[in-house]
């Protein structure tokens, strides 16, 4: 009678084992569909938080255009105050001036062309605005004037 007894104890052995077998590989499989789920869910929080940023920015951009253009228009020294308190906030979050000027081969990539007349052939022929980036992140691009490659009249 005994190895009956230890037939049915070694099926239940080998069942328990099967089990806990299931159960691990189960464990294994959520801890991993956990761990997927929480970098998909930091990537997506990440790329919300950046795009606001992004916004934000944008709208303060428009304030410090109209700083800029108010100080060229009346440099006194209040506005200068405000124009370098501007200029420290964008230094201290790293938003820098995309370096464009005159004579640059125009390049799409950090420029938009706002119109096109006569000069060398797709170079800047003025910057109407300058562009921001954010490290590599183009925030605004420059708004520019390019040349068509038609020279000046030079009837005087």
């Amino acid at each position: 009678m005994k190895p009956k007894k230890e037939n049915k104890l070694d099926q239940l052995v080998g069942r328990l084992r099967r089990e806990n077998d299931d159960l691990k590989r189960r464990l294994a499989r959520a801890l991993a569909d956990y761990h997927n789920f929480e970098a998909r869910a930091n990537r997506q929080l990440e790329r919300s938080l950046a795009k606001a940023q992004v916004e934000m920015i944008k709208d303060m951009l428009i304030v410090y255009e109209a700083v800029v253009n108010l100080y060229n228009y009346d440099n006194s020294a209040e506005h200068k105050a405000v124009l370098s308190t501007f200029d420290n906030f964008l230094n201290k979050y790293k938003i820098t001036k995309l370096k464009v000027k005159e004579g640059d081969v125009f390049d799409p990539a950090i420029s938009e062309c706002l119109q096109i007349e006569t000069g060398r052939k797709d170079r800047v022929t003025q910057v109407v605005r300058p562009g921001f980036k954010l490290g590599d992140l183009i925030i605004k691009p420059a708004l520019v004037k390019v040349g068509a490659g038609i020279k000046k009249d030079k009837k005087n």
